[in-house]
């Protein structure tokens, strides 16, 4: 379900951050997955997690598609490629820290975690995206 989103949105976010602007849709995208996020969290049955899966995955890839072509776009040429692979270094190790999830009890409290870091996040993207 979360990659099936990701098909999905991948080109629809990359349409809508060339009309609307990319630090909109960011902003948009970034609202919208911690709604998803805590739809998984409080989820009552296995049909509604699903949803809200899908939802995730239809934020995250429409996020990474946005943030690439920003990051792309505000760098300066000669860092452009060196801004873009640090970024991609950072997201590619972030997997390392997952093992640190298996002090969570339940996957309903990873979820509440991770969608406290994203609202915590969320006054700041307003601060320096706007």
């Amino acid at each position: 379900m979360f990659f099936l989103g990701g098909f999905i949105s991948g080109y629809l976010f990359s349409y809508l951050s060339s009309k609307l602007g990319r630090r909109t849709v960011l902003l948009l995208i970034l609202a919208m997955v911690v709604t998803s996020i805590l739809v998984c969290a409080f989820s009552v049955n296995f049909r509604m997690f699903l949803i809200g899966y899908f939802f995730i995955g239809f934020t995250f890839f429409g996020y990474e598609t946005s943030i690439y072509i920003y990051i792309g776009e505000i760098s300066a040429p000669r860092f452009r490629t060196i801004s873009i692979n640090m970024l991609m270094m950072v997201w590619a190790g972030t997997p390392l820290f997952l093992p640190i999830l298996s002090l969570i009890p339940t996957w309903k409290y990873a979820y509440m975690f991770f969608a406290g870091i994203l609202i915590i996040t969320i006054p700041f993207s307003y601060k320096y995206f706007l």
